[in-house]
């Protein structure tokens, strides 16, 4: 693996161990727990779909692989801790195989990565910043949810 390499998937690992640091301050039940808001994800969910997209642009459009992927149901998932640490050491194999496979060249080369806006070309090296800032966001997102989750008001009976 190349020094640069190294560092992506370093970040990558710090990010999942931050996921994992906010969801074992919960309860099995509130991974799974919907907030409340409008338009927010259960934590579950959340680090689900952040494991599953960031294996599939590894996988996908650093590697050039193929990876079946059902976005939507990504963001229905639920399941327990040990469940969703068995999807994240599955991503970060891919993960560490797509960036050994990287020689230090080509970091810079381009990718066709189609989103749902379009075909876009990036360079490896955007596609792994990318994933990085994905995982990043959806950690915060967790971090926020847990806040949430924690702060809730307890209903406990009569009126």
């Amino acid at each position: 693996m190349t020094p640069e390499g190294a560092s992506y998937y370093l970040f990558l690992q710090t990010a999942r161990d931050g996921l994992f640091k906010e969801m074992e301050a919960l309860s099995e039940a509130a991974l799974n727990a919907p907030l409340g808001v409008p338009e927010t994800n259960t934590v579950y969910a959340s680090a689900f779909h952040a494991a599953s997209a960031t294996e599939y642009w590894l996988g996908v459009y650093v590697a050039g692989g193929a990876i079946d992927r059902d976005r939507s149901a990504e963001f229905r998932a639920s399941g327990d801790l040990a469940s969703l640490r068995a999807r994240w050491d599955r991503c970060l194999q891919t993960c560490r195989e797509a960036i050994d496979g990287l020689t230090a060249t080509e970091y810079a080369a381009i990718r066709s990565v189609n989103l749902t806006t379009g075909a876009d070309r990036y360079s490896v090296r955007h596609c792994l910043l990318h994933v990085v800032e994905h995982v990043n966001l959806h950690l915060g997102h967790i971090q926020i949810a847990r806040q949430i989750w924690e702060h809730r008001p307890v209903v406990t009976g009569g009126v």
